[in-house]
């Protein structure tokens, strides 16, 4: 709290210092640190044209997109080594280079743009589009077609876990690049024994399985959101843009009607409606937002039920004394029940079927609150 507070005083100042007032310094400031990219300017950071204060939010949005444990030991405890070691940091800081590269190498070899301005621009839409501030200067959809594809994959990806940025985490990104790198050694030599490692944590099955699953429900809803655009008469690339801003939380469109430097207020009602459901679902993460989902479902269920007891959930019955294997759809109340319940925590665990075996099964615990 304390580091983050430091952080935004100097953005704050930063900004004063090249020539914002004293109130636009303080609200960019922070939005820039909660990649939040809302301004005091409809123009955002073009309103002061000022190619300091576009270096400074470069500076401090590349700050606030790391993850924050790093950002403690880099700024205050002067760990440089430490800090630059760590995998996902390494990984970030490519993925923008490269980004910034190809999008430069593009806007100078298609329109013979290739100065100092053309670079800040695109070091400056990189960086605000995948930390997800989406502070904007200029429209990036009048730059070449290649350079479309490259922001769209950038904000997907996002910035580094522990950070206020959107997205699905670089962090997902090198651990799936690391599996597919296994699987090919494996099959090379099938024999091999070979470890998941991210700085030199080794990481079990069960993180293959994560990011499976948060890939998976990731499309799910990224389809979701583009079919329901579509139907609503929004072009494809359109569709497919604001998707994706609203899931990685980034804020400007990407689209041909809706641009970065237009507002999405023409969007009809339920554009609006699949709009705000993608951004709580990135923001939340899908799968958070899935457990969620069932927490509510399982204490709407449970509310019937007798509190101090304890329930194993089954397809059938849920009694005191079962011992039926979850997963679970329906339960059944105890006669006891049917006086008024107070207000209940709903907790679960996991128990032994019989001490002879390993097999587990999910208890519901009701107890008063």
């Amino acid at each position: 709290m304390e580091h983050y507070l430091l952080v935004t005083v100097a953005c704050a100042l930063t900004y004063y210092l090249c020539g914002m007032n004293l109130f636009d310094a303080v609200n960019y400031s922070f939005a820039t640190l909660a990649t939040g990219g809302f301004g005091t300017h409809g123009d955002s950071i073009a309103y002061f044209h000022s190619p300091l204060i576009e270096y400074a939010s470069v500076v401090f949005m590349m700050l606030s997109s790391i993850n924050f444990t790093l950002l403690y030991l880099l700024v205050f405890k002067r760990r440089w080594r430490q800090t630059l070691r760590d995998e996902e940091l390494r990984l970030y800081l490519f993925l923008v280079f490269l980004a910034v590269g190809i999008i430069t190498l593009s806007k100078w070899l298609e329109a013979g743009d290739l100065s100092e301005h053309g670079f800040r621009e695109s070091l400056f839409n990189v960086v605000s589009l995948m930390s997800t501030t989406g502070f904007t200067t200029e429209n990036f959809l009048v730059w070449p077609h290649l350079t479309w594809i490259i922001l769209l994959i950038m904000c997907v990806i996002g910035s580094c876990a522990g950070s206020t940025a959107g997205g699905i985490k670089v962090v997902r990104v090198l651990t799936a690049v690391k599996i597919i790198r296994n699987e090919f050694r494996r099959i090379l030599h099938p024999r091999a024994v070979l470890t998941l490692r991210i700085n030199q944590d080794n990481l079990g099955p069960e993180v293959v399985q994560s990011i499976f699953a948060y890939t998976c429900f990731f499309i799910l809803l990224l389809t979701i959101g583009v079919s329901t655009l579509i139907i609503m008469g929004l072009p494809m690339f359109d569709a497919l843009g604001l998707s994706i801003s609203a899931y990685s939380n980034v804020g400007p469109g990407l689209g041909y009607e809706i641009g970065p430097l237009d507002s999405w207020s023409v969007l009809p009602d339920g554009g609006l409606y699949i709009s705000s459901f993608l951004m709580i679902a990135g923001r939340l993460g899908n799968l958070r937002l899935h457990h969620s989902l069932r927490s509510l479902l399982l204490a709407r269920i449970l509310i019937p039920l007798s509190p101090n007891t304890c329930y194993t959930l089954s397809s059938s019955a849920a009694t005191p004394t079962s011992t039926t294997r979850w997963p679970t759809a329906a339960f059944s109340t105890p006669s006891s029940a049917n006086s008024p319940v107070p207000k209940c925590s709903v907790s679960m665990r996991s128990t032994p079927t019989s001490p002879s075996t390993s097999r587990q099964s999910k208890i519901v615990c009701v107890a008063p609150t």
